[in-house]
């Protein structure tokens, strides 16, 4: 039996023509967190900016075509999960495109109809390519998730702990190149 499982193949997202990465998280942020002005995200992490996730391990580029899918940890087998873990089972399935905030904001415009409801949707990079902050004595490396709740249009999009142990609630994506 298999760690983790396919939950959905989201099919492909495109990389908007106007896309610029350098601004592609304040943009998202104006669009979609409620704030001052209507939207659907109710809770933004401040961590959540350009200039924290600005090093992701593949810098996206208009009319890029990736393939999204997402997992989870098969409920049969254990309650939680580690960020590597995940990571290993995403190169198995060659979908180790690692794309960070960015992806997962591009997931949240092109997807977030398809995806299920008051689930996290972690989107992995490498320790090295993540805003890290201190918490105490210890210095943490934030995964970006987000969260689409039953209220329909309204979500989170928060950031997690790699080193952290992951509850099956969290469910991962996964990205590969469109050939």
């Amino acid at each position: 039996m298999k760690r983790f499982v396919l939950l959905f193949n989201l099919g492909i997202i495109e990389v908007p023509q106007d896309y610029e990465h350098t601004v592609q998280l304040t943009r998202f942020r104006k669009r979609h967190y409620r704030g001052e002005e209507e939207g659907p995200f109710h809770l933004y992490s401040d961590d959540i900016t350009d200039e924290h996730f600005s090093n992701p391990s593949r810098v996206l580029k208009p009319g890029d075509r990736l393939r999204v899918c997402v997992f989870q940890l098969d409920k049969h087998r254990s309650a939680t999960f580690t960020s590597k873990g995940a990571m290993a089972f995403l190169a198995r399935q060659g979908m180790a495109i690692y794309l960070g905030a960015q992806g997962a904001s591009l997931v949240f415009e092109q997807k977030h109809d398809q995806l299920p409801k008051d689930r996290w949707f972690a989107s992995f990079d490498k320790k090295g390519r993540l805003w890290t902050t201190k918490g105490g004595m210890k210095i943490h490396c934030l995964v970006p998730c987000l969260r689409i709740h039953q209220i329909e249009g309204e979500g989170s999009f928060f950031c997690g702990c790699f080193d952290r142990k992951w509850h099956q609630s969290v469910a991962f994506l996964g990205f590969s190149e469109v050939e």
